[in-house]
């Protein structure tokens, strides 16, 4: 069908009317360019809790604290938590998720913890207090531009740990070194080396006591992983594994350990290991039958992979907790398990340590500060009939997914969420000038600084983590297979070493804590604080400077508004139906159609430039007619347009950042 005229038009009015939505308050804050706070306008306060400080730590901000769901205990008898009110939107505290590149993709564990804690979901990292991206190109691009408070959970080269070629190339530089402590890994041959395999193993046979794995280098969850049977069948980025073929077994089943470490910064290293984990089970029964190699059900226990085994096996079946492990081992075998998390602890400090020196060098080419990245790893282990453990691999995202269904794997993942935040400490800070809401912490020099912000961190809730490293009682064993130490890890380490016994002084919360639902001490309008916390300091942080004393008119940024003194409107009122009261704009019909005005639609006049109404369009005389006919003022720029009307592919992708009341075509 042919559009006419009066066709266009009356599309043009009604797309307008559908799509207006409520008379934008684009610029509502004037003060300190809160204009640039998109996202957060729609809740008028901030609710979350907040941990008071140890007297071990000299600074005097507090950080987030993260409540376990309803039906999980939490055990902060000996922290001071109390409410925080937020009323100064510039503060609100939020988080950006991002799962390789899907933004509208959740993860119940991470998301639910977030809302659940009052954190609001952003949709741009610009301003988010915590970026959680499952996607390297992303971590490339914006880890650099972090401001001081901002947290993202990545370290620039965990490959060097999570790649399962650079991990054994770093594990055996270790080895040549220190032959007696580093024996935790089976013997492996990566890609630069295969050929030494073939040469050493020219005339290898397959055997119950010469079994060997190959790993594809770069699949997860078991995929591709197979028995060795010919050398020849060898692929170029093939990985290959002494099989270790004399596992501890459990019910006659092999099984491996899902570990949760997390490390915190490596300018100074700081390592915690989760108490809990995943026991994971093979669903058949264990054997070395040379003619069966290819049953993964009997050889490998990745659960992507058990999970698929036609036998009716329940989850329950296959996967247990630690804390279930520990007493299946102690009962059947009359062994210490506590010596074999030992053994864990040691191989995974060991395994950070051999990647540091090459962290220390990516560190000092960024701007970062030393507490902006954290990484929860996965490390993978099993355990042989001697009860020594081996290192199989470390994976750079660990599920950390949930079912609706409870079990002590969800219950697990939950704590390990909410732990993680409150170790890595997130501070409210202005989105704006990137000041902290309650001053800056003032020391001496950037090391005072370093050390006293990572003393502050591993004085906060752990909740079920354990710091493994720095410790009193192992720095002096480990800090020999340092490369080289870095003054900051010097300086924490001396810091740790004086305190040689001394009791540390602890807050007592003084109302009665219900480990299910914490009482509040006392609630903190942070809004009207001691302003004397709110200096500004006249230096930049990151990269951004601050200006936000001199207080520029808002109205400077919108230039194309200063001809006009008012702006003439008709408004709709909504419907009884609609429990929200903001009227929209209404587009009427240009004189040569039939009047489309109702008893709902009334004058409105705007005084106020910064409420005025704008559009962005293309030069369509349909589109700049019907907006200039009722109203609208035409913009130039994007950044404070109630609508941006985009014609062509080049600028088809709507922007991240845009206002809850804007409308994109």
């Amino acid at each position: 069908m042919k559009l006419n005229k009066l066709n266009i038009y009356t599309i043009v009015v009604i797309l307008l009317i559908l799509g207006s939505g409520v008379l934008c308050d684009i610029l509502e804050y004037n003060e300190d360019n809160k204009n640039k706070i998109k996202e957060s306008k729609s809740p008028n306060n901030s609710y979350n809790g907040s941990i008071e400080l140890n007297n071990d730590c000299k600074c005097h901000q507090r950080t987030i604290f993260f409540r376990y769901p309803s039906d999980l205990e939490q055990n902060i008898k000996n922290f001071n938590i109390t409410e925080l009110t937020i009323q100064n939107r510039e503060y609100f505290v939020g988080a950006f998720e991002q799962y390789f590149g899907k933004i509208n993709y959740t993860m119940p564990s991470i998301s639910n913890t977030l809302s659940n804690n009052n954190i609001i979901r952003l949709h741009h990292m610009e301003n988010a207090n915590l970026i959680w991206t499952l996607n390297n190109s992303i971590q490339k691009k914006k880890t650099y531009n972090l401001n001081y408070y901002q947290r993202q959970n990545t370290i620039l080269r965990h490959y060097e740990i999570t790649r399962k070629d650079n991990l054994y190339i770093n594990y055996e530089k270790m080895n040549k070194k220190f032959s007696n402590d580093f024996t935790y890994m089976p013997k492996t041959y990566v890609k630069i080396n295969t050929n030494e395999f073939e040469k050493e193993f020219e005339n290898y046979t397959l055997s119950e006591n010469n079994l060997w794995l190959i790993k594809p280098k770069l699949l997860s969850r078991g995929r591709g992983i197979h028995f060795l049977k010919n050398v020849e069948n060898i692929k170029k980025n093939d990985i290959v594994m002494k099989y270790i073929s004399n596992p501890l077994l459990i019910d006659n089943r092999k099984f491996d350990i899902r570990l949760y470490l997390l490390v915190t910064g490596h300018d100074p290293l700081k390592i915690y290991l989760f108490k809990e984990g995943l026991c994971r089970l093979s669903t058949d029964e264990f054997d070395l039958n040379i003619k069966d190699l290819d049953n993964t059900y009997k050889h490998l226990t990745n659960t992507s992979i058990n999970k698929n085994n036609k036998k009716g096996y329940k989850y329950n079946d296959f996967v247990k907790s630690i804390s279930e492990l520990k007493k299946l081992i102690e009962e059947k075998y009359n062994t210490n398990f506590n010596k074999i998390w030992d053994q864990i602890k040691d191989i995974c400090i060991k395994t950070l340590i051999s990647m540091n020196n090459i962290q220390l060098k990516k560190n000092n080419n960024s701007k970062l500060s030393s507490n902006n990245l954290f990484k929860i790893l996965g490390v993978d282990v099993i355990i042989d009939d001697k009860f020594k453990v081996w290192l199989l691999e470390v994976n750079h995202g660990p599920d950390l997914n949930v079912s609706k269904y409870k079990s002590h794997r969800t219950n697990i993942k939950y704590q390990i969420v909410h732990d993680m935040f409150n170790i890595i400490g997130m501070v409210p800070f202005s989105h704006v000038n990137g000041h902290a809401l309650e001053g800056k912490c003032i020391y001496e020099n950037s090391i005072e600084e370093i050390i006293d912000q990572s003393i502050c961190e591993l004085t906060r809730p752990l909740g079920g983590f354990e710091v493994i490293f720095p410790l009193k009682e192992n720095i002096n064993y480990y800090k020999k297979f340092f490369e080289s130490y870095s003054e900051n890890n010097k300086v924490l380490w001396n810091r740790i070493n004086k305190e040689n016994g001394k009791k540390k002084k602890k807050i007592v919360n003084n109302s009665t804590v219900n480990v299910k639902s914490i009482d509040v001490i006392k609630s903190i309008n942070l809004g009207n604080e001691n302003k004397e916390k709110k200096k500004i300091e006249k230096k930049k942080i990151n990269g951004i400077l601050e200006k936000s004393e001199k207080k520029k008119n808002i109205l400077e940024k919108i230039p194309q508004y200063t001809n006009v003194t008012s702006q003439k409107l008709l408004m709709l009122l909504p419907s009884s139906k609609c429990k929200v009261n903001q009227r929209t704009i209404f587009f009427k019909y240009p004189s040569l159609l039939k009047s489309n005005i109702n008893d709902r639609v009334e004058e409105f006049i705007i005084n106020d430039k910064k409420y005025f109404v704008g559009g962005k369009h293309p030069n369509l005389k349909s589109l700049r007619s019907t907006l200039s006919e009722n109203g609208i003022i035409s913009l130039f720029e994007e950044n404070n347009v109630n609508l941006n009307w985009r014609a062509t592919r080049k600028n088809s992708v709507i922007p991240l950042t845009i206002n809850k009341y804007q409308k994109n075509h």
